[in-house]
């Protein structure tokens, strides 16, 4: 009887196992992979090595020749989300500093980046141009700029570990301003840290925010 019993035991923990909390974690492995909730601060790291950082969410390398190459720095593209489109301002062959650099789009919306520095835009990398793949664009620049008094730009640039700080530092101002205008469960704050934002979650806010966070952190 007892044999009997611990068999029936086993058989209703396996069916249980089956029917109920395979189901169940398979449930939340989809969810977490179609929200990407958790890993948003991870993309503070996700950037070239030896790359100066600017305000305008940007990045730039200089080159042997004294050019400069600029991408974009994968906070902003985590922020927004995939699957988003980027639009290069293709028709200019000379920006100023602040001048729309280009923009990323995303369900209507259109994230635009200024350019902190000012120069003749030598040379486009076409290669990404439709490109949403994450490593890809967070790795890769999107123009070459031969730039015009550079020596002004930089004491606003940030490099190495000075760059490491400031960054952290502006991703909590990002987070703070996401929080007072969302509830904790919309944003997935679900890490034992304290909370992380969700991968996308700009585009939870309203056109109003949007924009506001747009002027204050991008502009």
């Amino acid at each position: 009887m007892v044999v009997i019993f611990v068999a029936l035991t086993i058989l209703a923990l396996l069916a249980i196992d089956y029917f109920i909390i395979q189901p169940r974690r398979a449930h939340k492995s989809e969810e977490l992979t179609a929200g990407e909730l958790l890993p948003l601060s991870e993309t503070l790291l996700d950037i070239p090595a030896g790359v100066f950082l600017q305000p305008s969410f940007t990045w730039t390398k200089f080159k042997d020749d004294g050019s400069v190459v600029l991408g974009l720095h994968p906070l902003i593209l985590g922020l927004i989300g995939p699957p988003y489109e980027i639009e290069l301002m293709q028709d200019k062959e000379y920006i100023e500093k602040g001048d729309p650099l280009l923009r990323v789009v995303k369900d209507g919306r259109a994230m635009t980046i200024a350019s902190p520095v000012s120069g003749e835009v030598t040379q486009f990398n076409q290669a990404l141009l439709g490109e949403t793949d994450w490593e890809h664009l967070n790795m890769s620049w999107l123009y070459k700029i031969r730039p015009k008094n550079v020596s002004e730009d930089l004491p606003s640039w940030q490099y190495s570990e000075d760059a490491d700080e400031w960054m952290q530092e502006r991703y909590q101002n990002v987070k703070s301003f996401v929080y007072d205008r969302l509830s904790t469960e919309g944003v997935g704050m679900t890490m034992a840290d304290g909370g992380d934002m969700p991968i996308g979650v700009l585009s939870q806010l309203d056109e109003d925010d949007w924009a506001e966070f747009q002027q204050k952190f991008v502009h």
